[in-house]
C-alpha cells in the first residue's frame, strides 16, 4: 500500500519533468486518512482516536516534518499510543508536538501487543512504500474484557494466500445470504492491504456482485477496480458510490468522486445531500463546492431544504468534531437566502453572542433569522454594543421593533438598560412601545419596570446623546478574527 503523502508538489519553473516543493498538506486531511486506514484494517484503539487540537483548522503539514509513535500504559487505565511529529521551523530551530493520541480500554499483555501494532501501522502508513510483513489478531475479544485474550500471529506469504482465499469464500457466503461480513474484511484488509487487488490477482476467484466490487474499490482506493465495476451496474447505485467515495480522504477519493460525477446518471437527492455532508466532514471546501456545482445535473429534485440542511449540517459539525465555520460561511456566501430560510435563528444569534463577525454578516445578509426572530438578533447586537450589526440587520429589512417589540421587551424583563438605550439609538419605536407597554385600566406596572421606563424616557427625551458615554461603540473591534479558512485547493 502507498505511504500517505504529507506534501504537494508542483512541476519545476525552469527544469521540465522535474518537480519542487509547493506547500503542505492539511493536518486535518492526513489524520482523516490515517484514521481511514486503521478503520478499515481493524485497527483503531478501541476507545478514542483523536487529532490534537493545535493541528485542527486548516493547519499545513510542516515540511520535512516525520512522526514517530510511543506506546505506554496510562497513569490510571488502559493504554496510549502517543503520536508525535517532529519537523525544523523557518529558523531552523527543531520542534517535537503531539499530533494525535490513541487510548484502548483493556490493559492485558494482549492489548499491549495489540497497540504496538497499530504503532507499526502507523509508522509503515507514513514511511513504508511497498509490500511488508503483515499481521491478524486470530479470535479477540470484542467488548468483553473478561474473555480469553486473543492470539496475534504472523503469517507468511503461503499463509496469507490461503486465509485470504477462505475469508473471501466466507464473505461471500455471508454476502449472499445478507449478513454482515465487516469482521471478515477487516481481517482480509489487515492480510492483504487491498482486497480488491487480490482478488484481482486470483484467476480462479472472482467477486461477483458488481456494487460489492465497486464498494471494495472505494474502500481499497482502487479507482481503476472502480471504473471497471462502473460498466456492469445500473446508474441508480451511482449516488450511494458517490456517498462513499466522498467520504474517502486523499486524492483517490476525490478522483472516484469525479468519475462518477462524470456519469450521466440521475441521483437522489438524500444520496447526493449525505455526499456533500461526507465532503464537509473531511473539511474539504474544493469537494463541496464541486458537488453544489453538480447539483442541477445530477438531481432533478434536490427539495426545498437541501442547502438549509447541508449549511445546519456545516454549522453544527463545529460541536462535535472542530471548528469549521469558515466552511460554513463560504457555503452560505454562494446560496441564495431562498435556499436558506429553513436555517434555525439560532445559528445568527450565536455567530453574534460568540464573536464570528463574518459569519454573523453571512447569515444576516442571507436574512437568516430577520423575518422569525428579529428580536432576538437585535437583542444579541445589544448586548454585544455591535451598532455595525445592528445596522446590517436593518438594511437587510429586519424589523427592529418586530413580534411586538421582542427585544425592549426582553430589556425590561432583563433590566438591561445599557441595551434598551442601544435600540433606541439604533431607531426603536420608543413612543409605540410605551403605548404597547402601558397596562389597560386598573392594573398598574410594577415598581421596577416602572422605574425602568422613567431612566429610558429621560434618555430619550435628552436626545440620546450620552449612547456613546454608555459604552456604545461601533463593535468591529470587540469581536475576535475568524479562525484561518480551511485548505479549499483540492489535490
Amino acid at each position: 500500500m502507498n505511504r500517505i503523502e504529507t506534501e504537494y508538489w508542483k512541476p519545476h519553473p525552469e527544469k521540465p519533468g522535474y518537480v519542487v516543493y509547493d506547500k503542505g498538506r492539511p493536518a486535518q486531511e492526513v489524520f482523516a486518512e490515517l484514521r481511514s486506514r486503521l478503520e478499515a484494517a481493524g485497527y483503531l484503539p478501541d476507545e478514542y482516536f483523536l487529532l490534537d487540537r493545535d493541528w485542527e483548522d486548516g493547519r499545513l503539514w510542516p515540511r520535512d516534518g516525520d512522526i514517530f509513535c510511543a506506546v505506554d500504559y496510562g497513569g490510571s487505565e488502559g493504554i496510549y499510543l502517543d503520536i508525535y511529529l517532529k519537523y525544523m521551523d523557518e529558523n531552523n530551530k527543531s520542534h517535537t508536538t503531539r499530533f494525535a493520541t490513541g487510548k484502548t480500554l483493556g490493559e492485558s499483555e494482549t492489548d499491549l501487543d495489540r497497540m504496538y501494532l497499530i504503532a507499526s501501522a502507523v509508522t509503515k502508513a507514513f514511511h513504508s512504500d511497498g509490500v511488508h510483513a503483515r499481521y491478524v489478531q486470530v479470535g479477540g475479544h470484542d467488548n468483553d474484557h473478561n474473555a480469553e485474550p486473543g492470539a496475534i500471529i504472523h503469517l507468511n506469504r503461503q499463509e496469507v494466500k490461503t486465509a485470504a482465499r477462505s475469508l473471501l469464500e466466507t464473505r461471500e457466503s455471508l454476502k449472499a445470504q445478507g449478513k454482515p461480513t465487516e469482521v471478515q474484511e477487516q481481517l482480509l484488509h489487515r492480510i492483504t492491504g487491498s482486497v480488491s487487488a487480490h482478488t484481482k490477482a486470483l484467476n480462479d476467484f472472482k467477486i461477483t456482485d458488481a456494487k460489492d466490487r465497486a464498494l471494495l474499490a472505494i474502500r481499497d482506493g482502487g479507482a481503476e477496480d472502480l471504473a471497471d465495476a462502473l460498466p456492469e451496474l445500473p446508474k441508480s447505485d451511482y449516488g450511494e458510490l458517490l456517498a462513499h467515495a466522498a467520504a474517502r480522504p486523499g486524492r483517490t477519493g476525490a478522483e472516484m468522486m469525479r468519475l462518477l460525477l462524470n456519469e450521466d446518471a440521475a441521483m437522489q437527492g438524500a444520496e447526493y445531500l449525505q455526499a456533500c455532508k461526507n465532503a464537509v466532514d473531511l473539511c474539504d471546501g474544493a469537494r463541496v463546492f464541486l458537488l453544489l456545482n453538480k447539483l442541477t445535473e445530477r438531481v432533478q429534485e434536490p427539495g426545498d431544504t437541501f442547502h438549509s440542511e447541508l449549511v445546519t449540517y456545516a454549522l453544527t459539525y463545529d460541536e462535535k468534531r472542530g471548528n469549521i465555520y469558515n466552511l460554513a460561511r463560504d457555503i452560505i456566501s454562494c446560496r441564495t437566502a431562498e435556499q436558506l430560510r429553513f436555517v434555525h435563528p439560532h445559528f445568527t444569534e450565536s455567530a453574534i453572542f460568540g464573536g464570528r463577525r463574518r459569519l454573523a454578516e453571512a447569515l444576516i445578509d442571507k436574512r437568516v433569522g430577520l423575518d422569525t426572530e428579529p428580536g432576538r438578533l437585535f437583542l444579541a447586537a445589544a448586548r454585544q454594543k455591535d451598532v455595525s450589526l445592528a445596522e446590517r440587520l436593518i438594511k437587510n429589512g429586519a424589523d427592529i421593533d418586530g413580534q411586538y417589540f421582542a427585544a425592549l421587551r426582553r430589556c425590561v424583563e432583563d433590566g438591561d438598560l445599557q441595551s434598551a438605550m442601544f435600540l433606541l439609538k439604533c431607531g426603536a419605536d420608543f413612543e409605540g412601545f410605551c403605548d404597547y407597554i402601558t397596562p389597560s385600566a386598573g392594573t398598574v406596572l410594577p415598581e421596577n419596570v416602572r422605574a425602568f421606563m422613567r431612566d429610558l424616557e429621560s434618555f430619550w427625551e435628552n436626545g440620546m446623546e450620552d449612547a456613546e458615554q454608555a459604552g456604545y461603540a461601533d463593535g468591529e473591534d470587540e469581536y475576535e478574527n475568524d479562525e484561518d479558512d480551511c485548505d479549499m485547493e483540492q489535490d
